[in-house]
């Protein structure tokens, strides 16, 4: 009987895993099947170490290791598959003990039931209150100390021992409110470091915008300065037809376009929010004494929000006009193309061996990462490459609603 209830316990356990995990670490490389069967096969290992050894440790080995295997199809830093691991087994060990100060001597207790369940309720408590449908891990400290926090709590359930009294009691209520806590830390963490992303990414939106209309309303001023004075600009290419002097014709002309045209609008290919983006970053690069060329195809509409577009561009060539400004050859190279539903940007820059220096080194760290981020929702890849003299970046995203 007692094997029976364990089996059935621990596929609860199991199911309030895979909540946790997914809610947390998102969505799986795997088709659906093959991420179910990633957890039947940890049930598995995990029910076999229990039900031929009955060993503590060759248990806890057994819910420990696969529990790490399983994260890896996820697409996180090693970091989080470290604090959820920890985090996990902390909060098990914890209700464990809690439980058996209530009642040490309740039948359902070695079968794991009671914890499974209660496991599984702070589970959907926790996914309901807390889950976040975006999120952006980031390499931090702050990570480490979340799970120095559940090995902390661990240890003092270790040296504390199950007693039936009150202090073990609330030792047990404290120890479990600080491991939920803590994940409560964790997501708050990551939904502030969300928030800033987007804000950087809409401010730098912002002010291409700003510097788009400021091109604007110049390329207006000089057309109607155009217009109102194009009788006489008619009249005075008649002149040089009529005594056939072509090439100054030809050179008037050319004077009247250039003036219809702006200095800083570098690029137009249709689609406003990067074309804005690029004018205002190569206007940017040109104030630096930049040495840069350019090849842009892109159509005029696109299925990736502008958003992202903002955070991926944006903070490429924020990072390259960083790296440029103690460069001796100042070169930057841009290169988006759109092909097969596909698309690709690919940022040189040369860079100079003198460390980078930040206006806000608070910020510093979110670029590549937001980046990734952004690309990674529309299932592309960011690459990165030092070759010679050159930093080389290169971001392919497919052209689809995230």
């Amino acid at each position: 009987m007692q094997p029976a209830v364990y089996l059935l316990s621990n596929a609860v356990h199991m199911y309030a895993v895979y909540i946790l995990f997914t809610a947390v670490l998102g969505k799986s490389r795997f088709n659906k099947g093959a991420e179910i069967a990633t957890y039947v096969l940890y049930y598995c290992v995990n029910c076999g170490a229990y039900l031929l050894f009955d060993n503590m440790a060759l248990n806890l080995i057994s819910n420990v290791v696969p529990m790490f295997l399983i994260m890896l199809q996820y697409k996180r830093p090693m970091q989080t598959y470290v604090f959820l691991t920890v985090g996990v087994c902390a909060v098990g060990m914890i209700l464990d003990w809690f439980l058996t100060c209530i009642n040490p001597d309740f039948v359902l207790m070695k079968t794991n039931t009671p914890q499974s369940i209660m496991f599984l309720g702070l589970v959907f408590l926790f996914r309901h209150y807390f889950n976040r449908k975006e999120r952006v891990i980031l390499n931090s400290k702050y990570i480490v100390f979340l799970v120095v926090i559940s090995v902390g709590t661990v240890v003092i359930a270790e040296l504390s021992g199950p007693e039936f009294n009150l202090k073990c009691l609330v030792i047990s209520l404290i120890l479990l409110a600080i491991n939920f806590l803590n994940f409560y830390l964790y997501d708050r963490y990551i939904e502030n470091m969300q928030f800033q992303i987007m804000f950087n990414a809409v401010e730098s939106s912002n002010k291409a915008y700003k510097n788009q209309i400021k091109l604007m309303n110049d390329s207006q001023k000089q057309i109607r300065l155009l217009k109102h004075d194009m009788k006489n600009h008619f009249l005075k290419i008649q002149y040089f037809l009529q005594k056939q002097n072509y090439i100054e014709a030809s050179d008037y002309i050319a004077k009247m376009t250039n003036k219809i045209s702006t200095e800083k609008e570098f690029v137009s290919t249709g689609n406003i929010d990067f074309d804005c983006l690029l004018n205002y970053k190569l206007a940017e690069a040109q104030e630096q004494n930049v040495d840069f060329s350019f090849h842009v195809v892109l159509p005029e509409q696109l299925l990736v929000d502008s958003l992202d577009l903002t955070v991926i561009i944006g903070n490429l060539l924020d990072n390259a006009l960083n790296a440029l400004k103690n460069a001796d050859n100042k070169i930057l190279e841009i290169d988006v193309n759109y092909s097969i539903g596909m698309i690709v940007i690919k940022i040189e820059n040369t860079f100079s061996d003198v460390p980078q220096t930040y206006d806000d080194p608070g910020e510093h760290g979110y670029g590549l990462l937001s980046v990734q981020t952004s690309v990674e929702k529309y299932n592309g890849k960011l690459q990165t490459d030092i070759i010679d003299d050159r930093f080389v970046v290169k971001a392919v995203l497919y052209n689809k609603a995230k």
